[in-house]
């Protein structure tokens, strides 16, 4: 049993750590292009207090660590203020680049973990080699998923702007899209699982740990 809490814990903290720099990347690109908005609310932090959601980064990835029942973290989403960009900055590139800016900031995580699995060779099932492998797993799924072109999540943004209407039209909706994607297993698979695995194998691949 303190085995298993060690593990929940370990996957905890790791997620909460993941979430909060996702969100830090978000606020720092915002604040590159101009936008104060996120800076001025303390959110460009790798704080996790200032990122905290109590039900997506706390009550969530819990329900997932004590019932292995797949879930959906999140973190409280940054402000974004497009008409405080600088004025050569065109808008729907800016939101584009503040968008990606999450995603990017877990696949460079889930490369460093890679990185240090095939650089340092910890002993499997060692401390080192599970905060590593877990922080590789859970930050690899983290950029697939938010890269998942539903509104509200990250990919939603990088679609071309002439989709902008039927964004705002699917937004109701995107509740209810995001459950069925947890929720039904093949869908799951297809549209998460499927792409999670590809991206891990060629990360791990790439580095000479598979």
């Amino acid at each position: 049993m303190a085995t298993d809490l060690t593990l929940i814990a370990l996957r905890f903290g790791v997620m909460i750590a993941s979430l909060s720099i996702h969100e830090a990347a978000h606020a720092a690109v915002a604040y590159a292009l101009g936008d104060r908005t996120a800076q001025k609310q303390g959110r460009l932090s790798l704080n996790p207090l200032v990122h905290v959601d109590p039900i997506g980064t706390v009550l969530m990835p819990l329900v997932q660590a004590f019932t292995g029942i797949p879930t959906i973290g999140w973190a409280k989403p940054v402000p974004v203020d497009v008409e405080q960009f600088r004025p050569e900055i065109n808008r729907w590139r800016g939101l584009a680049l503040v968008s990606a800016a999450g995603p990017l900031s877990n696949l460079l995580l889930a490369i460093t973990a890679a990185a240090f699995l095939a650089v340092a060779r910890p002993a499997n099932g060692s401390s080192a080699f599970t905060v590593a492998f877990m922080a590789f797993l859970l930050n690899v799924g983290l950029f697939v998923f938010n890269l998942l072109p539903v509104p509200g999540l990250d990919g939603s943004r990088l679609l071309p702007s002439s989709l902008d209407g039927l964004q705002k039209r699917l937004q109701k909706y995107s509740g209810l899209v995001l459950l069925a994607i947890v929720a039904i297993p093949p869908v799951r698979d297809t549209l998460v699982g499927a792409p999670i695995r590809f991206v891990a194998t060629k990360i791990l691949t790439g580095f000479g740990v598979l």
